[in-house]
């Protein structure tokens, strides 16, 4: 299956592993195969395999999978496909037509694979067949009942709506809401593909752990929360979240390649050791910036009279900050900013995901 997910997701294939030390368990199941070249320009093509490893039929798709590791090695070593090597993935089907379409949802819509091939019996080809040649993902939209959600959600439905997406339901709750189950089974019996959820703390925590439990990731789904951060990661066990995606102007993952936001984040952590962490879902890099573009107006207009600074604020900018410069967009009282999706792994951020330059807050 086709997709344009190779600019997305270009930074995670920048490391060069030998091939056969490069088959990686994903999980139950679960194997990467990754080549030992890159093309850091478009990363490489993804091939996904959905072939029986256990069950009735492992005697044949254990042999299938041996066959694709073998001509995916022959086409990398010779250069592999359209310049690109090609990373291949592999997925059990377990002679079992439910685990099939859980594994097989898992290729397309969480690693975003450019080709399925698989299915032994006819009775398995035809369960996965759907899920390969559908194009429209299925959302659920749960929020907390307030202002945010609601925005957040009417502009998430434009975008799902114009790229061909559904939106099963939306529905909002209390703040103050622990108890989902009854949303968590409509969404596993309504065969929702991807929560975007705006359900916020203190019941966010218990909603992701009865969605984990109902098997909800472990079937294919996907969890998108774009204020998720490195503080609300500690609410929930490692495995609960794993692969939720988020987007935000900063992650801890962002200081490893930047000097200005390491040593940002170093002071923060050498002043408040603890819980509290330096992060852009809490606001804290939102704070940082409003008291450093406040600063630069006060230092331009020469006072702290209101209506001088905030003529000055206008149009302040910072040139190093926490995530990269930012500046105010004039007449907007909003912050032009970079943004970047980080996607949770094993309890922290890995960056996926960058915009090309500072973004306007044209939802705002």
């Amino acid at each position: 299956m086709l997709n344009d997910h190779r600019q997305l997701s270009r930074r995670r294939f920048l490391r060069n592993f030998a091939f056969a030390s490069a088959v990686i368990a994903a999980g139950p199941g679960s194997w990467v195969i990754r080549p030992d070249w890159a093309n850091a320009a478009e990363g490489p093509i993804r091939i996904g395999i959905a072939t029986d490893l256990t069950g009735a039929l492992g005697f044949a798709g254990n042999t299938d999978a041996n066959v694709a590791r073998m001509v995916v090695n022959e086409i990398n070593e010779t250069g592999g496909l359209l310049g690109r090597p090609i990373e291949l993935l592999i997925e059990d089907t377990a002679s079992n037509e439910s685990v099939a379409v859980g594994n097989v949802r898992k290729l397309i819509q969480r690693d975003k694979v450019d080709l399925v091939l698989g299915g032994i019996a006819s009775s398995m080809r035809n369960a996965i067949k759907d899920i390969i040649i559908s194009r429209g993902t299925r959302f659920a939209l749960p929020g907390s009942n307030y202002v945010w959600p609601q925005t957040i959600n009417a502009y998430a439905r434009k975008v799902i709506e114009s790229s061909g997406g559904e939106v099963v339901f939306e529905e909002y709750y209390p703040l103050d809401q622990i108890d989902f189950s009854s949303t968590v089974s409509r969404i596993t019996s309504n065969k929702v593909d991807v929560v975007f959820n705006s359900v916020i703390p203190p019941g966010v925590g218990s909603f992701f752990k009865q969605l984990y439990e109902a098997g909800f990731s472990r079937n294919g789904g996907q969890l998108g929360c774009v204020y998720y951060d490195e503080n609300t990661l500690e609410m929930n066990q490692a495995h609960e979240i794993e692969g939720l995606a988020s987007s935000l102007d900063y992650y801890r993952a962002f200081a490893v390649e930047d000097p200005v936001s390491a040593k940002i984040q170093s002071t923060y952590e050498k002043q408040f050791p603890g819980k509290f962490r330096f992060s852009a879902g809490s606001a804290a890099t939102g704070t940082y910036r409003g008291l450093k573009l406040w600063e630069a107006a006060v230092k331009e207009a020469g006072t702290i009279d209101r209506d001088a600074v905030a003529a000055a604020l206008d149009h302040a900018k910072l040139a190093q900050g926490p995530g990269g410069p930012a500046e105010m967009v004039p007449g907007r009282r909003h912050c032009r900013m970079n943004m970047y999706v980080g996607v949770a792994r094993a309890g922290q951020y890995e960056i996926v995901a960058r915009s090309a330059g500072l973004v306007d807050p044209k939802e705002c």
